[in-house]
């Protein structure tokens, strides 16, 4: 059954009888994990797949990045990560919905109600935008970063987190796929365990989520025994949820990291509850926390250091797909060339590209609304045939009201490829808590995807919805103040004694620090900060372009840093 339709089921019964139907259903069945990922930046390396093969967007998707103007949505890197792991066969994970950093600074300065409606619009249009996405990061952090808003989503309430509870009841409104919460400090405290279970059995009790996120970052695991981190996971585990290891990394010279990674990366890999684990960077010299990369660069046949020799040799030996094969890579390199409106209807040679959930779903391929030829599909990926011209239709015709399901990747017609998800008729997707909707791949009632071969369909990379002018990667410098234009380096703005610097660098740890830069800023990225001002300008806890900096001052940013925490950071790129 389609974990959509599963959660409106698990929503509208009473408590016990969800937690009996969440047994009785489960999201998953594996007993090892079934990806080692990693997470992609503002490109993707050339080598990604000869090492990974699970996605996730390491800022592109946080709020903050994309809506950093109020109805201005940026979604242009998150599809790039998107399409990226679609093509490949990869789970992709959306990182993250609410979190108390990173989020548009706009919210602060509109009504409860205003806030609760901008939460709402910003996970429907991710879902309905990435409806493939397999896995996602509803609440990021909620012990340790609250967000301002959360009195507009029901505040602490009866509960003591109603507002978390909120979230997650507008996610399941709109996601498919895995719902997870997600947090870090939980495998080195038992105390923290004990927190995040109380949490976590909240949304449990109302068929809300579906797998538990435990960040796994060397403040946290390094210093910590592999028992300790044991005897956590098991806590979790005691909860009946599938538990993800996310952005996994380990800090140190070549002998110390090696050392970390075989001693604590097997507590995660062996553990039964544990289904995947996501690494947070791996490219020497691009990582948030220093020393913690483990390949030299992002060209294929980088160097490795120990670390990833010993994991990869690791992985290839334990049991799970090895992530430098990458499941269903059959797809060519025309498939990031959308159609153009000149590509006519052909002579009616047809493949679909499909899959089912179980391997007993049939689909029809019709043309002109009589079938021409039908399929029971496998698990798998694989390429079905007919021939006819005219109005096509790929139609799931056997739901059995449980567990059958259908994706269609795309169709080609002639050698001109139409994404399924660019498609403005689905009869058979689930959407808005009924049958019928558009652009998705998906087909989990019996209906049909009818696809536009008349020249007129959307490219992919640019969905019928998005509504945006083409300049909302550049926000409006407004909020910059003016006197930060003109200011000398004795002025407002400036902090000293200023340690000079060049981009890219990062900053981690409590204390106070200046810095200075002449260099060119791609971006800058911050979190659990005290404060952060660029040239006066506040930006702590927040990602932001280097076109919406002010000005430079007598040719220099002005960085004044102070963390209260050992995992405060500030990073220019």
């Amino acid at each position: 059954m389609n974990n959509l339709i599963i959660r409106k089921l698990k929503s509208n019964l009473i408590p016990a009888l969800a937690i009996l139907l969440a047994v009785l259903i489960p999201v998953h069945l594996e007993a090892t994990p079934s990806f080692v990922g990693n997470v992609i930046g503002s490109s993707t390396p050339a080598n990604f797949a000869d090492f990974w093969n699970q996605v996730t967007s390491e800022n592109a998707a946080k709020w903050g990045s994309v809506e950093s103007s109020r109805d201005n949505m940026n979604w242009s890197t998150v599809q790039s990560h998107y399409d990226y792991a679609r093509q490949r066969g990869f789970p992709y994970k959306y990182h993250c919905f609410v979190w108390g950093q990173q989020q548009p600074s706009w919210m602060n300065s509109i009504s409860a109600s205003e806030q609760r409606a901008e939460v709402q619009e910003y996970i429907q249009d991710a879902a309905q935008r990435f409806s493939s996405t397999s896995m996602w990061d509803v609440v990021n952090e909620p012990l340790h970063a609250k967000p301002d808003y959360r009195n507009g989503l029901g505040g602490d309430g009866s509960t003591g987190w109603d507002w978390v509870i909120t979230v997650f009841e507008i996610a399941n409104q709109y996601c498919g796929g895995t719902l997870l919460i997600n947090e870090y400090g939980i495998v080195n405290d038992s105390s923290a365990t004990s927190n995040y279970v109380t949490i976590i059995n909240l949304l449990k009790s109302r068929g809300l989520i579906d797998g538990i996120g435990v960040q796994s970052h060397c403040f946290n695991i390094d210093s910590t025994s592999a028992s300790t981190i044991q005897s956590n996971l098991n806590t979790l585990a005691n909860t009946g949820l599938p538990i993800y290891s996310s952005e996994f990394d380990s800090q140190g010279d070549d002998n110390t990291q090696l050392n970390n990674y075989k001693t604590k990366f097997p507590v995660f890999y062996e553990h039964s509850s544990v289904r995947g684990i996501t690494l947070w960077g791996y490219i020497v010299g691009q990582t948030w926390r220093d020393n913690t990369g483990l390949v030299s660069s992002g060209s294929v046949g980088a160097s490795q250091r120990p670390a990833m020799q010993w994991l990869m040799a690791y992985i290839n030996g334990g049991g799970t797909p090895s992530p430098t094969n990458p499941p269903t890579v059959t797809n060519p390199p025309t498939v990031t060339n959308p159609p153009t409106a000149t590509n006519p209807p052909g002579t009616g040679n047809i493949t679909v590209r499909a899959r089912g959930e179980t391997g007993n779903e049939k689909i029809e391929i019709q043309v002109n609304g009589s079938a021409v030829a039908s399929y029971t599909v496998s698990t798998s990926y694989q390429d079905y045939s007919a021939n006819g011209s005219g109005t096509i239709r790929v139609a799931f015709t056997n739901d059995n009201g449980s567990d059958y399901d259908v994706q269609v990747d795309y169709i080609d017609v002639d050698g001109t490829r139409y994404q399924a998800e660019d498609q403005a008729t689905n009869t058979g997707v689930y959407q808005n808590g009924s049958c019928g909707g558009s652009n998705s791949e998906w087909l989990h009632c019996e209906g049909y995807i009818e696809f536009n071969t008349g020249g007129t369909t959307p490219a992919p990379t640019n969905p019928p919805t998005v509504t945006n002018p083409p300049t909302i990667t550049n926000p409006p410098t407004v909020t910059n103040p003016p006197t930060t234009t003109t200011t000398s380096s004795s002025g407002t703005g400036t902090c000293s004694p200023a340690t000079s610097k060049s981009v890219p660098f990062t900053q981690d740890g409590s204390g106070e620090y200046c810095f200075s830069t002449s260099s060119s800023i791609n971006y800058i990225n911050s979190w659990n900060m005290a404060s952060l001002t660029v040239n006066g300008v506040n930006f702590a806890n927040k990602w932001a372009s280097g076109s919406s900096l002010p000005a430079k001052i007598d040719g220099k940013y002005y960085i004044a840093y102070k963390g209260n925490y050992s995992w405060s950071h500030f990073e220019a790129r």
